[in-house]
């Protein structure tokens, strides 16, 4: 692997425990109210595309989720 990408995320919440995972990658979480988490991910060389992500905490109705889009 030559100077492989990094993505680095800081998630926090100022509310309730949230969860963040990256369905389909070894990325499962937990975010607690007022602290920090910091996570980098080395995706593989061949990922590409849309990536989920959600949150697997139940906390309500809603489902919270969001899109990571890696372009090579």
């Amino acid at each position: 692997m030559k100077n492989p990408k990094k993505i680095t995320f800081r998630i926090t919440s100022a509310d309730i425990i949230h969860g963040f995972q990256i369905v389909s990658a070894s990325i499962n979480v937990m975010i607690f109210p007022g602290c920090f988490t910091i996570i980098t991910w080395i995706p593989p060389e061949d990922a590409k595309g849309e990536f989920l992500i959600v949150c697997n905490e139940y906390c309500g109705t809603n489902v919270m989720y969001a899109k990571l889009i890696i372009e090579r």
